[in-house]
């Protein structure tokens, strides 16, 4: 069998189970991001499915909150304001334990200010538990409020910089 025809199979099976579930087919959504690398991945997973994913590259405002759902669901209501569509919005952040979840939320701040460098600094001689957190809002103006979706990595950081 050639890779084509396996190809193939594989879409209508996965057409098959995105009609099944109820999904409709040829749905396009909204993702306001400025990160190019992340539109792209989330355009391979939803593909699939049978949604086109647009790039809406918009600079949203976040609030100052290290509440990482607030932060997904004004960054999301920002963005259906400005697209007038269905909109997902991601927002993400960095805890590790022993410093009581800093840098958490402001991650990007923590990056720009200290670096990798002064964080591994501050937990040199303590535990290196850290979680990476993500959180994925949707609107599409019909729902009462904004949909969130959380996921939690768990890890353990290195001693120095690898990369």
């Amino acid at each position: 069998m050639q890779l084509a025809e396996i190809r193939k199979i594989l879409k209508s099976k996965a057409d098959e189970k995105t009609k099944e579930r109820g999904i409709p087919m040829n749905r396009e959504i909204y993702f306001a991001t400025q990160n190019k690398g992340k539109v792209n991945s989330l355009k391979r997973s939803l593909s699939r499915y049978g949604i086109n994913v647009i790039h809406a590259c918009l600079d949203l405002p976040e609030p100052r909150t290290d509440d990482l759902h607030e932060i997904a669901k004004q960054k999301v209501l920002t963005a259906y304001e400005k697209v007038k569509k269905p909109v997902l919005a991601l927002d993400a952040g960095f805890y590790v334990f022993s410093l009581k979840g800093f840098p958490g939320a402001f991650v990007n701040h923590a990056l720009k200010t200290i670096g990798i460098g002064g964080v591994l600094k501050l937990i040199e001689d303590k535990p290196k538990e850290c979680e990476f957190k993500e959180c994925l809002s949707y609107y599409d103006g019909k729902l009462e409020q904004p949909l969130i979706f959380e996921s939690r990595i768990k890890g353990i950081l290195a001693t120095k910089p690898r990369g």
